[in-house]
């Protein structure tokens, strides 16, 4: 059933998982550009037959920057509960 379908997409966690079949090179391709978007934390592999035609890596998450607001309000948890808001922000307003 599946003899003629020499290109697939795979989902690799763990186990292989194959995403997409077909015959066509183009299309496989574009499953392939498709199966790295929905899953971007996941290897995907792009084979014909055994052979790796591409491969995506996992992005790592992405950390975000502290703004000043917020390495403040960090920094407050080290003046320990007796500290006043006031104390910590100096008065800033927080809207």
């Amino acid at each position: 059933m599946h003899d003629d379908l020499h290109f697939k997409v795979v989902r690799t966690e763990g186990h292989d998982e194959i995403v997409a079949r077909t015959n066509n090179l183009l299309v496989g391709r574009a499953a392939f550009e498709t199966a790295r978007r929905l899953y971007p934390h996941e290897r995907v592999d792009y084979r014909d037959g055994a052979r790796i035609i591409a491969r995506s890596e996992p992005e790592k998450p992405s950390r975000k920057l502290a703004t000043p607001l917020r390495r403040r309000a960090m920094a407050a948890s080290d003046h320990g509960p007796d500290t006043s808001v006031r104390e910590i922000f100096r008065g800033d307003v927080i809207a």
